[in-house]
Parts: structure tokens; C-alpha cells; sequence
């Protein structure tokens, strides 16, 4: 709901000193939020301005705060001195809403001090509702044949039908080695037809519908890759504020279970789930769980049978 919607921004501006404008005449259903500087930069101004010879369109990538986009970020504004524009979908229905767009405002904040040439480069996030973007048949259909065949995350639906909407290809996913989706793209003719542009053949292909709308600069990388590439980068006080987990507890401690705490792991990266909350999970929790399900159970049934013999 835009009510929820709107407890996330708020948590989020006192979270981050930051500020948050307001996109002017943006229908209210279909927010657009601007966070970041206080003034926004225009094309003009940083093409006068650019560290390059040669002036690029800005790169398109969604940053959702984690460690895979996040990379890619610091890649295109420090390495490549590129200007970017980002994008976050937000899910209000997710419990990690608040930490992930948190975190965004405080990276953003941690790079200009750090690398103060990137307050030219980095163009104000895009914040949209999921909710807010278009049907479309063809893409969903594409979706369904897929995810019919494996697993695939719900997101890449979304995701392709917001490109679609605004009509961007291009849109870089920082998809990393490793995993389900991976192994799709990796295998399929759409990396290869990316590299020599032969598109032609394969409008009716539903990998093609799916993901034609996105660049995956990141695919041969695993995350400890990008672990020992941004140590070598003196990166890493940035990409340790970045964050994962989709239902914190608390809300602010990973719980290291869900999704992405278990990638973390399998991928070992371990260290950054709290040994505390490892340990839990190991030892106690699952134990715990059960002991409460089967006192409540119980307790349950007493108060149900003392319930109907005192009405008797």
C-alpha cells in the first residue's frame, strides 16, 4: 500500500541525512522519488564537465544496496568515471524495504566523500512501486514458460516489463556466477547473440523476450571475486555497508536463513551473517521452534476441551 509506502521513506530519510525530493507532477499511485543530492544535475552541465574526452550516455543499472550492484557501481563511476543512473523497484510488502533504500542513501553518501569527483556522476536513484508498472502479456507469458521449466525469481517479470515500459535496453543486472538463473543466461544464445548484435532470429525465443533488455557485466564473477577485486581496490569499507538479507531481525540484523543468507554462506561469505546468529540457527532455533509449536499446540487443546466442558 502507499501508506506502507510511505512509513518506508520516512524511516529511511531519518535514517540518512540525505535528502529525498519529490519527482513534481508524478501521479501519486506512480511515485517517482529522487534521493540523493539537493539539487539535481542535468545532461548538459556534466557533459561540460566530464572527466572523459569522450562524453557517454549515462549507464543504466538497478542497485538494490547489496554487494553484486553495488560492485558494479563503484566500477562504472570510480574505474570507468561514467555517469550513472539508478534504479530501485521497491516491494513495500517486503521486510527489507527500509534497510535496502537506508543503505543506498548512505553509500551514496560514503562515495562523495570518498571519491568527491562522483557527485558529477552519480544521477539522482529512480525510486518506483512495483505495483505501479504496466502489464504485459508477452513478457509475463515469457516469465511463466521459464519459470515453468526452473525456478526463477519473480523479479525478472517486473523487471523486464518497467524496461519495457520506458523503453530502456540496456539495463544493467548484476548477475554474478553461480545458481539457477546463471547457468540460463550463461548457456543461452543471448550472451552470445549480445556480443554480435544478431537479434533478428530470435524474437520468438521466450529467454530472448525475457532478457533482451539487460547487460550482465557481472556474470563471470562469484562474490568472492568481487570480494578480492575490491580489496584490491580499497573498496571494501563501502562494500561492507551494503545489504542482503530479505527479512532482518529486529530489523536490522540478517537473519541467516532466508534467500540471500544462505548465498552468502554457500558462497563464503559467512563472515558477514553475525556468529550469534549462525549459531542460533545452528544449535537453538530450529529446536526452540519446535518446542514452542508443540507447548502452544497443547496449550491450545486444554483451553479448547476447558472451554466446551464449562459451556456444557
Amino acid at each position: 500500500s502507499f501508506s506502507a509506502l510511505k512509513r518506508s521513506f520516512l524511516a529511511a530519510r531519518f535514517l540518512c541525512p540525505l535528502r529525498q525530493k519529490e519527482v513534481k507532477n508524478a501521479p501519486i499511485t506512480s511515485r517517482v522519488y529522487a534521493a540523493g543530492f539537493p539539487e539535481k544535475l542535468d545532461i548538459d552541465s556534466i557533459k561540460e564537465n566530464s572527466m572523459e574526452d569522450n562524453f557517454l550516455e549515462p549507464a543504466n543499472l538497478f542497485w538494490t544496496g547489496g554487494w553484486d550492484s553495488t560492485f558494479r557501481l563503484l566500477q562504472l563511476v570510480i574505474d570507468e568515471k561514467r555517469v550513472v543512473q539508478t534504479y530501485y523497484l521497491i516491494d513495500a510488502n517486503r521486510k527489507s524495504t527500509i534497510n535496502e533504500i537506508a543503505t543506498i542513501l548512505k553509500i551514496k553518501k560514503k562515495l562523495v566523500i570518498d571519491y568527491p569527483h562522483t557527485i558529477k556522476l552519480l544521477l539522482p536513484t529512480q525510486f518506483h512501486e512495483i505495483s505501479s508498472i504496466k502489464p504485459n502479456i508477452d513478457i509475463s507469458n515469457s516469465y511463466k514458460d521459464i519459470s515453468n521449466r526452473i525456478h526463477l525469481g519473480s523479479q525478472y517479470d517486473w523487471l523486464a516489463r518497467f524496461c519495457d515500459e520506458r523503453n530502456i535496453h540496456g539495463m544493467e543486472l548484476s548477475l554474478i556466477k553461480g545458481g539457477i538463473t546463471y547457468n540460463l543466461i550463461s548457456s543461452s544464445i543471448l550472451v552470445e547473440s549480445r556480443k554480435n548484435s544478431h537479434y533478428s532470429d530470435l524474437e520468438n525465443d521466450t529467454i530472448y523476450r525475457l532478457f533482451h533488455y539487460f547487460s550482465f557485466p557481472t556474470l563471470n564473477l562469484s562474490k568472492l571475486d568481487i570480494k578480492k577485486i575490491s580489496e584490491e581496490k580499497n573498496w571494501m569499507k563501502i562494500m561492507d555497508m551494503t545489504w542482503f538479507c530479505h527479512k532482518p531481525r529486529a530489523g536490522h540484523i540478517p537473519c541467516g536463513k532466508c534467500r540471500p543468507c544462505r548465498i552468502v554462506i554457500e558462497q563464503g561469505m559467512e563472515y558477514r551473517i553475525p556468529i550469534r546468529v549462525r549459531l542460533a540457527n545452528r544449535f537453538r532455533l530450529d529446536i526452540a521452534e519446535d518446542w514452542l509449536h508443540r507447548k502452544t499446540k497443547s496449550f491450545r487443546k486444554r483451553l479448547h476441551s476447558l472451554f466446551f466442558k464449562g459451556k456444557m
